[in-house]
């Protein structure tokens, strides 16, 4: 009897001892996301930074200034982005949220990363042409949108 009750406690020791593994291999997995994340909001803000200095500094026409403010704003959209992201990934981390995967058009994802350069590519007349097949898809998860972002790096 005790031989049994010893191999049943050596057993559950071995699956906690494997919880404990998987949860600190998660929980690495979610601090390298938030550090990745952290480090990615450094670009969007340097870029807002020259942007606000050249619209201080500089002379420029009125469609000028627009031009630089819409680039704010793109920059702006992906600040939001991430920080939302670390928001997501801190619930994810304390259980407060969960993953869902779901379909979306690799259309949509393209377009959102190509927003975010199009004004670069003016900028550098640089012409763009993409041809995408509306009924490509794939699963994303909510975290997942930083595909969007990878794409965006790609492209730069």
């Amino acid at each position: 009897m005790f031989a049994r009750i010893s191999h049943r406690l050596g057993r559950l020791y071995n699956i906690m001892q494997i919880n404990r593994h998987k949860a600190e291999d998660e929980k690495a997995e979610l601090q390298s996301l938030l550090s990745d994340i952290s480090h990615q909001t450094k670009t969007p803000i340097s870029n807002l930074k020259m942007i606000n200095d050249t619209l201080l500094t500089r002379r420029m026409t009125e469609e000028k200034q627009k031009e630089f403010l819409q680039a704010a704003g793109s920059q702006l959209d992906k600040l939001d982005f991430l920080i939302q992201a670390m928001v997501k990934t801190s619930r994810l981390e304390t259980g407060v949220i969960t993953l869902e995967k779901k379909s979306v058009p690799f259309t949509d994802t393209l377009t959102a990363a190509l927003n975010s350069v199009l004004a670069l590519l003016e900028k550098k007349q640089i012409t763009l042409s993409v041809d995408c097949p509306d009924h490509l898809t794939f699963f994303m998860t909510a975290a997942g949108q930083q595909k969007r972002y990878i794409i965006f790096w790609i492209m730069r």
